[in-house]
């Protein structure tokens, strides 16, 4: 049997002409959005910059993009449960914040190579961060390799801490927060080049799914307690 009826000229040429048609429509109906030099002085709960920000085929505008990681309080997290898009994908996100204590200190977190992708009213079918560095005094530093995940629901998250507000919908029951969860590994380290006091190697990880229903102290009934401090009697 031949198949030379399906390779004549006027066959191909149409062929060719659909291929380019959808690879066209495809392109043009693919948005990208990207604002650049995101960043949040004096924030309540930490110093953030964020380079740029890339979001394709999303719900959000430049004002919305920049307001996602306004944080003064925990609640406004809940703005994330409600993104839409083909993707979103963020070199690095660097933040500064205060350790409360009898010697209060700054801890400087920088994440690296973020991207969420086919994210639906904050549920994403798959999440990459390219690794993560956390600096602090007397030479201490943790150096995180690659985490990723599959099916990652930022809601259940929000809701498992007890935050978000009303804009995170209370449960009792058990709900998947995460799945397919990959740790490369990373170091933790203390003291400097002339005196190390601690270096320390910690391996790799995976783990399937996660499934949590609701805290039942929230982590905002937990920051007053930090914030409050000891209290006297």
């Amino acid at each position: 049997m031949t198949f030379t009826h399906l390779a004549s000229t006027g066959g191909l040429r149409l062929a060719a002409a659909l291929l380019l048609g959808t690879t066209l429509a495809t392109a043009a109906h693919a948005e990208t959005l990207t604002v650049k030099d995101i960043e949040v002085p004096g924030a309540a709960l930490y110093n953030l910059a964020i380079p740029s920000v890339e979001v394709t085929d999303g719900n959000l505008t430049e004002t919305e993009i920049r307001e996602l990681f306004r944080i003064d309080s925990v609640d406004d997290l809940s703005k994330w449960a409600g993104i839409t898009a083909k993707s979103l994908k963020i070199p690095a996100i660097t933040m500064k914040y205060s350790v409360p204590g009898d010697t209060p200190f700054e801890e400087t977190v920088t994440y690296r190579d973020i991207e969420l992708t086919d994210v639906v009213d904050g549920v994403a079918a798959s999440t990459l961060v390219g690794g993560a560095d956390i600096v602090a005094p007397q030479g201490m530093t943790m150096t995180f390799g690659k985490m990723s995940s599959g099916r990652f629901d930022i809601g259940a998250l929000l809701a498992f801490y007890g935050i978000g507000g009303t804009a995170v919908a209370p449960s009792t029951e058990m709900k998947e927060v995460y799945a397919n969860f990959r740790f490369e590994g990373g170091n933790f380290r203390a003291g400097t080049e002339a005196s190390t006091i601690l270096n320390c190697d910690f391996g790799p990880a995976t783990s399937g799914k996660f499934l949590a229903r609701p805290l039942k102290t929230s982590l905002a009934d937990l920051e007053a307690v930090v914030l409050r401090g000891p209290q006297p009697g």
